[in-house]
């Protein structure tokens, strides 16, 4: 078969967010293993990392850094409640931005020689969907989440509004022309189903997976360094998890606390924690293999979250991050993706108050030989069950019969 070009169009800039970085660096980069020939495509620069060789990167703009500076705006304002509404009082502010996307990368396709377009999030699909009828090539969309049910849960829209109702046909149109879409969980394909009534023929499910990091887990003696690599926002949870720490630093007072410094609600975040007097640390590595390095000296790992709908669908890729350096888990149970952590013994599962939380993260560190039988079932887990061989098959699948 000869060699396939895939344009992949990105939405927004790197390390924001964290989900999409680690899609694009564990299960798309990948791909140029079966021959694709990858070209990334964005309005953004390349951040602080480039892809790797042999992926090509294609910014569409001269000044990537006024973007990056409008979108930031942008995502504060839909952040805000009051201004979220005053925005998507119409439909004119998504328009506008959809058309100046797709007349960008209608000039970029019209000089490249592309025969796939990924899109990843639902405006690259509908910036695509908008060139397909000069440019024609098929369109798959990879979806990790439901853009107008988090701004719902997130509290900037009200769930019966206009604007509600305005952000969710948009997404619709958005995804109305892809050929196929990418989904992270078989629950978010039944959402996509549920709420914009998308055939379940054109959905796949390709569930977020990373090739063992670790040979094996650590076995250690005492535990001290608890992790959480999550982005702040409202739904990672990250108040239950500081005021379990509270409690856990209480008993060990030795341990210390590493969150990502990013995220919208960061300050919020450390102002917490401030209060609350925890030991915190906070770190980012642009860098994925620094990323991996560094958690492999972690000692246990956490996932908490909100419990709304959008989070059980949306998989968290810092589960598989755990999985593929060996680190024992400890999260609350929300339904969705702790299914992996309970079939996979790669953890302990609590209800979503800060003592339950705390009981789990304090029974680990009293127990290291437990953590280290944690860690150990993840990892084989991972290479066993998970697979993740097969994942990047099922993507190379998806580009390459589209």
């Amino acid at each position: 078969m000869s060699e396939v070009t895939v344009g992949v169009v990105l939405s927004h800039p790197f390390h924001v967010g964290l989900g999409t970085d680690f899609r694009l660096f564990n299960q798309i980069y990948p791909l140029t293993k079966y021959g694709l020939r990858l070209k990334i495509i964005s309005q953004f620069g390349p951040g602080l990392t480039a892809p790797p060789k042999p992926i090509q990167y294609y910014c569409l703009n001269s000044f990537p850094a006024i973007f990056e500076q409008g979108y930031k705006i942008t995502r504060y304002f839909l952040n805000k409640p009051f201004l979220a509404r005053q925005i998507l009082r119409s439909t004119s502010y998504l328009e506008r931005t959809l058309d100046s996307f797709s007349r960008r990368l209608e000039r970029f396709l019209a000089h490249q020689d592309i025969d796939v377009l990924l899109a990843i999030h639902p405006l690259a699909a509908g910036a695509c969907s908008k060139v397909r009828s000069k440019i024609r090539p098929p369109i798959v969309t990879d979806i990790h989440g439901i853009w107008a049910d988090e701004l719902i849960e997130s509290g900037s829209l009200e769930r019966d509004s206009k604007q509600a109702a305005i952000a969710a046909a948009f997404e619709q149109d958005c995804l109305e022309n892809a050929d196929t879409i990418v989904v992270v969980s078989q629950e978010l394909g039944a959402r996509l189903t549920e709420k914009y009534s998308i055939s379940p023929d054109r959905i796949v499910v390709i569930d977020p997976c990373v090739l063992p990091r670790a040979k094996q887990a650590r076995k250690l003696t005492t535990l001290s360094k608890i992790v959480c690599p999550a982005t702040s926002t409202y739904r990672e949870g990250l108040e239950l998890l500081l005021r379990s720490m509270s409690l856990v630093q209480r008993d060990f007072p030795e341990t210390q606390l590493f969150l990502t410094r990013k995220g919208d609600t960061l300050s919020k975040t450390k102002q917490l924690a401030k209060q609350l007097k925890i030991r915190t640390d906070y770190f980012y590595f642009a860098d994925i293999m620094r990323f991996y390095r560094f958690l492999q000296q972690c000692d246990i790992g956490i996932v908490t979250s909100s419990e709304g709908v959008t989070r059980r669908i949306s998989y968290p890729a810092k589960l598989y991050d755990y999985l593929a350096v060996g680190l024992p888990i400890v999260a609350n149970d929300i339904g969705g993706w702790s299914q992996v952590i309970r079939d996979s013994g790669a953890g302990i599962l609590t209800d979503s108050s800060p003592e339950g939380l705390a009981t789990g993260i304090s029974s680990l560190i009293r127990d290291p030989q437990r953590a280290f039988e944690l860690g150990s079932n993840g990892l084989n887990y991972l290479r066993s069950e998970l697979n993740p061989e097969s994942r990047l098959e099922a993507f190379n699948q998806a580009l390459t019969s589209a």
